[in-house]
């Protein structure tokens, strides 16, 4: 909770203040919504502001909760149901590959709904079929770009809030619809001083959602560090070590005005080897939540790997 506040503030009950969810059934106190106020969405990843945001939010975090639960229950019983129909004497090599299939197929869903702090991580593990198997790999593959559009409202309003101008206004040629879209944000191609360029601009809500799932998921590593799974045994990986590493880097992701200073010193640093190119990036096009960058034509890494170093592939915009 915030400290700001004091309990009688947070248990007190008003007439103006309290009002029924009429989902849950329950009563949200006006002081609790004061509370959130005072804590707002972090845009950096600090334990400390990640904990207060996510106590201070105690209805939302536990409806997240059992929302994420659910889901890993529901594909854990089925793994199971698979897994020991796999081990039956008369299940023959081609039923065990389309079960595989299947399998790797649901993963990706249940990832896809859980939303973009999951989705960010499959989409990482992509790259190492010799970890989660060639299949799994394939539908996490999908997660690069597949994945559902948020409205072109919605975008348009963004560019305007961040670069001060609407979006046919800064840039030309702005396509209808968005290319692509990933965990973070959706692409659109445009020009920009007779320049073709990759317009990505960041889902809605993004670093809300997110700092709510870190401080349950750490909140969950914790817990299962402090428990014994069997007697005299304990977990001896640094669970929360481990979340806040990730959680660190994903937060770093969501400021793309981190990401312009990368691709510029990268730009600046490598830029000139034969045989690599480095896209350049528009900085008077470019804020915390949108980057404009040159549009490149080329082969997905997800892609290459799974064509033997992109032998075949189609090309797409990079």
């Amino acid at each position: 909770y915030d400290p700001g506040l004091t309990a009688g503030e947070l248990i007190t009950v008003d007439q103006v203040g309290v009002y029924s969810l009429a989902a849950g059934g329950g009563v949200l106190l006006g002081a609790a919504d004061r509370a959130r106020r005072r804590v707002p969405v972090p845009l950096v990843y600090d334990t400390d502001l990640i904990d207060r945001y996510g106590t201070a939010r105690p209805v939302m975090a536990v409806n997240r909760f059992f929302e994420i639960l659910g889901e890993f229950t529901q594909f854990g019983v089925l793994a199971a149901a698979d897994a020991f129909a796999d081990k039956l004497p008369f299940t023959s090599q081609e039923r065990r590959r389309m079960r595989d299939a299947s399998r790797a197929r649901l993963v990706r869903r249940t990832v896809t709904r859980l939303g973009p702090a999951f989705i960010r991580l499959a989409q990482a593990l992509a790259t190492r079929p010799d970890v989660i198997g060639e299949a799994t790999a394939a539908e996490f593959a999908l997660l690069s770009s597949k994945l559902p559009y948020f409205p072109n409202s919605v975008a348009h309003k963004r560019i305007r809030e961040e670069l001060g101008a609407a979006h046919d206004t800064v840039f030309q040629n702005f396509s209808p619809e968005p290319v692509a879209a990933s965990s973070l944000g959706q692409v659109y191609k445009a020009r920009l001083d007779g320049t073709d360029v990759a317009v990505k601009v960041q889902r809605p809500d993004l670093c809300a959602s997110i700092a709510l799932d870190c401080y349950l998921v750490r909140a969950s590593a914790r817990l299962l560090s402090s428990m014994r799974l069997l007697p005299g045994l304990r977990v001896r990986t640094d669970l929360v070590g481990v979340v806040d590493e990730y959680a660190a880097r994903l937060f770093e992701e969501l400021d793309y005005g981190l990401e312009l200073s990368n691709i510029e010193r990268f730009r600046r640093e490598y830029g000139d080897i034969e045989g690599l190119l480095v896209p350049r990036a528009f900085p008077e096009a470019s804020a915390r939540r949108v980057i404009t960058t040159e549009w490149i034509e080329g082969t997905p890494l997800v892609a290459a790997v799974g064509a033997g170093a992109g032998a075949g592939a189609d090309p797409a915009a990079a």
